[in-house]
């Protein structure tokens, strides 16, 4: 019969739990097994040790020391066999694992233009990149011209204006030239004047020049044309939060609007364009004006004032005002 190797005359048993909670300290187990006359304990051996230390211990005991004393203690050939089974568990598994990731790219779904999903290289959702269909902001559209017009100011001198729109809601032009050219009934060219100003993307904007010199001639309709534009992308993700409040309109000695707009924004404003339209009861512009804020605090209301020469006005229906920051 093969016995178990013996031991010598010092304390070496790990069942007292007083030892074992004393070995629970991964520093004492060290120095524990360093002073033991066996360090390869045949396996079952190795195992009872273990598993009586592990009942002793906590559950940090458990899970720590349990293998340790296994690898420190089993015979050569039983840690071979185990790191060799070791290994092509590994090996199983990290095939595995290619296998699966190869399965998942294969049958995952491929980028399209159709999709309705912002994917591979496109801009938006199934525009631009790759795709044919190009995105909103890629679709570069003229400014709409919605109306045109002049307004008497007093003999031989008139205001013209013009409502425009840009319909591209991510471009804007920092240098939008125009001219407007007003002609008589005979199509004579009467009077015309030039302007620059700028265009915010998505922006509705009242295009508007004071006091063109016509002389005895009568104008009869207006032409408004602008120069070629260089489109730019430009941000609005900070829209102005200004509102009219109230106004008032008087007539003597000469036309007269005040208004009282209110900036709602927790931000103070500076350098604000305001442009206002006076319309009859049909909502048509019969005369317009235009000025400037230099500063507008937060959650504040402003009084404005819009004079024209003396004329002979009549008591607007509606009036229609317009705000924009400066472009600087």
């Amino acid at each position: 019969m093969v016995g178990v190797p013996a031991v010598s005359a010092r304390k070496t048993s790990l069942s007292p739990v007083s030892e074992s909670a004393h070995l629970c300290d991964p520093r004492k187990w060290q120095q524990h097994c360093a002073q033991l006359p066996y360090l390869r304990l045949p396996w079952p051996h190795a195992s009872q040790a273990a598993v009586s230390l592990s009942r002793s211990c906590s559950m940090q005991g458990l899970f720590f020391f349990y293998p340790a004393i296994l690898f420190d203690t089993m015979n050569p050939m039983r840690l071979w066999i185990f790191k060799r089974r070791l290994a092509g568990f590994g090996i199983i598994f990290l095939l595995l694992a290619i296998l699966v990731a190869a399965l998942a790219w294969s049958f995952w779904p491929q980028p399209s233009c159709t999709d309705e999903k912002q994917n591979g290289t496109e801009q938006d959702i199934d525009c631009g990149g790759n795709c044919p269909n190009k995105c909103l902001g890629e679709i570069v559209k003229p400014p709409l011209v919605l109306w045109k017009d002049y307004f008497i100011v007093r003999a031989g001198v008139f205001d013209v204006g013009a409502l425009i729109e840009n319909q591209n809601i991510k471009l804007g032009v920092k240098k939008f030239e125009y001219i407007f050219k007003v002609y008589d009934k005979a199509g004579l060219l009467v009077s015309q004047k030039e302007g620059r100003t700028f265009l915010y993307p998505g922006e509705q904007l009242f295009v508007f020049e004071a006091n063109l010199v016509t002389g005895p001639l009568h104008p009869s309709y207006v032409e408004f044309n602008y120069k070629p534009i260089a489109w730019e992308p430009m941000d609005t993700d900070n829209p102005l939060k200004i509102d009219l409040v109230s106004w008032d309109y008087q007539s003597e000695p000469n036309p007269i609007i005040r208004a009282t707009i209110a900036n709602r924004s927790l931000f103070e404003e500076q350098n604000i364009e305001m442009t206002l339209r006076l319309e009859n009861t049909n909502g048509n512009a019969y005369a317009a004006s235009k000025t400037f804020i230099k500063t507008f605090p937060p959650q504040s209301t402003q009084d404005v004032i819009f004079t024209w020469p003396p004329a002979s006005f009549e008591a607007p229906s509606t009036i229609s005002p317009l705000y924009r920051r400066i472009l600087r």
